[in-house]
């Protein structure tokens, strides 16, 4: 798994360098934190980051911020900010910045290995979930589209048939057709909305908006 380390210190990259690959990492270097925060808006970019706080241009808690503000279900990324502050009030402000966690210089190398390990299991259950509910939307999404068909169809079957289009029918079957057309009604707007969300995850839809007067 790819994972960003962002520290001005090039003795801490190098070190990270030789420590994170025999534990299944793979360290991509930033020596500051514009190029952190552009390294991390990347399509291809590692969904683990490891931060100082302080460095030249952005600081850690600055690019946490920045992440956060853009980031979907798909784009999550696994922040831990790395600083010689180690009071209580840094560790929120980092948190409410929006890191994952914090590790406080110097730190036990054994320790931080652990932390990242716990990292790479978040990121990966992260992953699964996503594809799971990626498969659960084109499933929802072709269900509705198959079932939509095939109801309009019953329906308009049973609208000849209560029109006598096929001939006269008794009074209580005419009355069964027509509960029948209100319970495939009910499918059918069902089908619709599930269609209508499916198409709009898929990006089908554009929304549009503008401005509304209430007082009128």
């Amino acid at each position: 798994m790819k994972i960003l380390i962002a520290d001005d210190d090039h003795n801490i990259r190098k070190l990270m360098g030789i420590m994170l690959p025999p534990e299944g990492f793979e360290p991509v270097m930033a020596e500051n934190g514009s190029v952190a925060l552009q390294i991390l808006q990347e399509a291809d970019s590692p969904p683990m980051a490891l931060l100082d706080w302080t460095m030249p241009g952005l600081d850690g808690p600055t690019v946490c911020r920045e992440i956060r503000a853009c980031q979907s279900e798909s784009t999550y990324k696994y922040l831990v900010l790395l600083t010689g502050r180690g009071s209580s009030h840094d560790v929120i402000r980092g948190m409410e910045a929006g890191a994952d966690d914090y590790v406080v210089k110097p730190f036990d190398e054994q320790e931080l290995r652990v932390r990242l390990k716990a990292g790479k299991r978040i990121v990966d259950l992260q992953s699964q979930l996503v594809q799971r509910n990626h498969t659960l939307k084109d499933f929802v999404y072709a269900l509705s589209h198959d079932m939509r068909t095939p109801l309009l169809a019953l329906d308009l079957t049973m609208k000849q048939a209560l029109n006598e289009s096929f001939g006269k029918l008794p009074t209580e079957y005419l009355e069964v057709l027509r509960m029948s057309r209100c319970s495939i009604q009910e499918l059918t707007n069902m089908t619709s909305t599930l269609l209508g969300i499916g198409t709009m995850e898929h990006g089908g839809y554009q929304r549009e908006s503008s401005p509304v007067c209430l007082s009128s």
